[in-house]
């Protein structure tokens, strides 16, 4: 997806919530995320690859994908997860306000 596509699908994404508007994007690879191990190396996510077609309100997205856990977490734990997923961002676009 180049830079054009990603800003107009997250300018769709944000457009469908009341008062949001796209800033940027945060990437990272869903290997990484399938990678990340509790101590005793059990996956943390299950990561879903979950394509989104185009639809009348949304652009297609082949990028989608969704993670969620097996067990049940506390919020702790939760808070550890959403810690170790932006740990893993290595790179974030801005969206430059004249595009």
């Amino acid at each position: 997806m180049n830079g054009e596509e990603a800003y107009r699908l997250s300018c769709a994404i944000a457009g469908q919530m009341q008062n949001q508007t796209a800033v940027g994007l945060a990437k990272f690879l869903t290997s990484n995320l399938r990678g990340l191990r509790d101590d005793e190396h059990l996956r943390l996510l299950c990561v879903v690859d979950d394509p989104v077609a185009e639809s009348e309100s949304m652009p297609a997205n082949p990028g989608h994908a969704f993670a969620i856990s097996s067990i049940s977490r506390s919020d702790p734990e939760i808070l550890a997860i959403q810690q170790a997923i932006y740990d893993l961002v290595n790179d974030i676009e801005r969206f430059d306000e004249s595009e």
